[in-house]
């Protein structure tokens, strides 16, 4: 199925196959067919465990090695975004060697850059003198956000590739949730800009 004349479903089930990803990690959390028939996709798990965040980030780089989409990672508070809480946010991917199998062994890791809360793909290698080196990607996969910067956000970011917004454990929060639906608007008007290409995920463990 061909979506937004954009989204093809099973050219994106085709690379996640490749990853070979095991059985018991496979349960496919995220719905292809809901999401794209959806301004907002909403999934809810009482299990801690069940890789959601792992899954919708991975589809996030399929999206990426097939459209060029950039995910807009998005949790509710500031603190939620600081470099102690984000930087392994793709370890597990890395680690199993998705990166590799996904870009066809052009990219093997993801760098997190502090100043700019974005993730870039990356080359690791050893070259001949025995000397470690890295290649970073001009371009970003991944830019870590939070509600509570919208403000920020709407006079200095402009994205026209942002299209897979992923917001991460929402409600999850020490702020008041009285204007948090408000900010979630604000952010998905500046990211999004209307475009019918963007689908936000909300990810969480509420019950």
């Amino acid at each position: 199925m061909i979506y937004n004349n954009l989204y093809d479903t099973k050219k994106i089930e085709k690379e996640i196959d490749k990853l070979q990803i095991p059985k018991e990690f496979r349960c496919r959390f995220v719905s292809l067919d809901k999401l794209f028939t959806h301004d907002y996709l909403m999934q809810l798990s009482i299990r801690q465990d069940s890789g959601k965040t792992t899954q919708a980030l991975l589809l996030g780089l399929v999206l990426n090695r097939l459209y060029n989409t950039h995910t807009m990672y998005m949790r509710s508070d500031a603190k939620q975004i600081t470099m102690s809480n984000i930087d392994t946010l793709y370890n597990v991917i890395v680690e199993c060697g998705y990166i590799g199998k996904l870009y066809d062994g052009q990219y093997n890791t993801l760098v997190y850059k502090q100043m700019e809360h974005k993730f870039y793909l990356a080359h690791e290698y050893t070259d001949t003198d025995g000397k470690y080196q890295i290649d970073v990607s001009k371009d970003y996969v991944c830019h870590v956000v939070c509600l509570e910067k919208w403000k920020e956000y709407k006079s200095n970011v402009n994205d026209p590739k942002a299209d897979f917004i992923l917001y991460d454990e929402f409600m999850d929060t020490d702020r008041s949730t009285t204007r948090q639906m408000n900010e979630l608007q604000d952010n998905l008007s500046t990211f999004g800009r209307l475009r019918d290409t963007c689908h936000c995920v909300m990810l969480g463990n509420n019950v």
